[in-house]
This record gives structure tokens, C-alpha cells and sequence, in this order.
């Protein structure tokens, strides 16, 4: 009878840890939407720059089944952030390795989202 409880709880587990790999997949084309924007650029007269707020990605092992976190999936994470806020530039602020509660190990990238157009 434990075997069997053993074994259904690393099904759940492999089950979220693929769930969350699918919804990464499906936000790489929303990631893809938005791009990198210097600081200096801020001050650019031929568009309008309009803030839509800080943002964050973060890349979390939470268990040692889930993949090591990178700076690279934090940064993705940070883009689709962006992304869902109807973004279309983010400015990078910052990352950092960080340990949490709920985090054996995590990268988070912190940044501020734009919306980006031309001038007419």
C-alpha cells in the first residue's frame, strides 16, 4: 500500500512539473513580442513611451524534482510578464540568484514594462 502512495505522489509531482513546462511553451510567441529596451532610450523623441509598471521573472526549483533555475528562464519569464500587460519593450533592471521559502534555489529578473509607438 505505500509503494503505491509513493508512487502516485511522484506522478503528481512529475504531472505539475510538466504542466508548468507546457505553459512555458505556450508563452515563448508572447516572450517573442516583446523587446529589450536600454535605459538611455527612455528619452527618445521620436516615439511615445508610455509605462505600464514593474515586472518580474522569476526561474524556481521549488523541489528536486523541478529543473535548476537559470538567469536565461527568468529573463523569458520577465518578457512574458511583459507580455500579458500588453507590453511591447521591457527595460532590464536587474538579476539575482535568491533562496526563499518556497524556493530551494531561484534566478528573478525585475524590469519595467512599455508600450512602445511611434509618433504619428
Amino acid at each position: 500500500m505505500k509503494i503505491i502512495s509513493v508512487v502516485i505522489v511522484i506522478f503528481a509531482l512529475l504531472g505539475c512539473t510538466m504542466k508548468q513546462s507546457n505553459e512555458l511553451d505556450l508563452n515563448i510567441a508572447a516572450a517573442d513580442s516583446v523587446e529589450f529596451m536600454r535605459p538611455y532610450e527612455l528619452s527618445r523623441t521620436d516615439v511615445s513611451v508610455i509605462s505600464l509598471g514593474d515586472v518580474e521573472g522569476r526561474s524556481c526549483q521549488a523541489n528536486i524534482f523541478d529543473d535548476k533555475p537559470s538567469q536565461e528562464k527568468a529573463i523569458v519569464l520577465l518578457k512574458i510578464a511583459a507580455a500579458k500587460v500588453s507590453a511591447n519593450r521591457v527595460v532590464l533592471r536587474a538579476c539575482r540568484e535568491e533562496k526563499t521559502d518556497s524556493c530551494r534555489a531561484s534566478w528573478v529578473c525585475y524590469g519595467q514594462a512599455l508600450q512602445v509607438e511611434p509618433l504619428r
